[in-house]
């Protein structure tokens, strides 16, 4: 079992494509996608993977090994693993803005299940079921959208039941789902609105904002496009928030203190800043930036 997990939130600068490999459709490429849900997400092993990739740059590859596993399973367990990356806010045109992040009750009260892993204390949720068409929206400027009743996304019109701006967070109060969406607002950095929707609005708009390119290969001998060389890929949006949980392995042995310095370091200092994921790197891809 693990001992500890901490949440590490993605912010996506360029689209990410993270692929499932090439697939029979509309769409050859398509990135990866919860089964039960269809909600894009990022494979554990493709985080652990990159994560592993930035860590061996700069440090022994023995420590390498001991933090993120042997290439011989037979040699030993990694010290840390991470979880897939489950997606937190994703961004629409709007128009009282450049865009606004949107997300639902269930990614709001799954990312509060998955960070109780790490607190060990279960957060409320106040957010009651929110009606189809309806909004309620999170904003540092409470003022500008003090008299709006309706907020435009994409081409979808929808009432705004409440808006809330950003809270002092106080220790005498109970901490909840409001407290924590500002809280991960401040630590990303995020200027833009947050609009909640009910989950099946949500899952119909992120439908149909997928960005899908339309790419192609180049004869070389003639300098037009190959016979069959047109392609369609899937990426999730700039500006998508994610988030994966860091596990730390409860089994440490062998030499049991250095095994633990070398993860507290990993903790403090040594997860990447910046953090290339998925695939297309030579073409600027998959840029995200990465908060604990």
């Amino acid at each position: 079992m693990y001992s500890s997990a901490t949440p590490i939130l993605f912010r996506a600068i360029t689209p990410v494509h993270a692929g499932s490999g090439r697939q029979l459709g509309i769409i050859d490429m398509p990135i990866q996608k919860e089964s039960h849900t269809g909600i894009p997400k990022i494979e554990g092993a493709s985080v652990k993977g990159c994560m592993r990739e930035a860590y061996h740059r700069s440090n022994k590859k023995e420590d390498t090994n001991k933090l993120f596993g042997y290439e011989n399973g037979n040699d030993g367990a990694a010290l840390i693993g991470f979880s897939d990356a489950k997606l937190l806010f994703y961004p629409i045109k709007s128009i009282h803005q450049l865009f606004t992040y949107i997300t639902c009750p269930y990614l709001i009260n799954r990312f509060l299940e998955d960070k109780s892993f790490s607190t060990g204390e279960e957060m409320k949720s106040i957010l009651e079921d929110i009606k189809e068409g309806h909004v309620h929206l999170y904003t540092n400027n409470k003022d500008k959208l003090k008299d709006e009743k309706e907020i435009v996304l994409d081409v979808y019109d929808f009432k705004i039941d409440d808006v809330l701006e950003e809270i002092k967070l106080d220790q005498t109060t109970e901490k909840n789902d409001t407290q924590e969406i500002c809280t991960l607002y401040k630590k990303l950095g995020l200027k833009k609105d947050i609009a909640i929707l009910s989950d099946t609005d949500f899952m119909e708009i992120i439908f149909l904002n997928r960005e899908i390119i339309t790419r192609n290969r180049i004869d070389h001998e003639t300098g037009i496009v190959k016979d069959g060389g047109l392609f369609t890929e899937e990426y999730l949006p700039a500006e998508s928030v994610l988030y994966s949980l860091l596990l730390v392995n409860g089994i440490l042995e062998g030499k049991e203190e250095e095994n633990k310095k070398l993860v507290e370091d990993y903790q403090k200092k040594d997860i990447p800043k910046v953090l290339q994921i998925g695939g297309n790197k030579t073409i600027g891809k998959g840029i995200v930036k990465t908060v604990i």
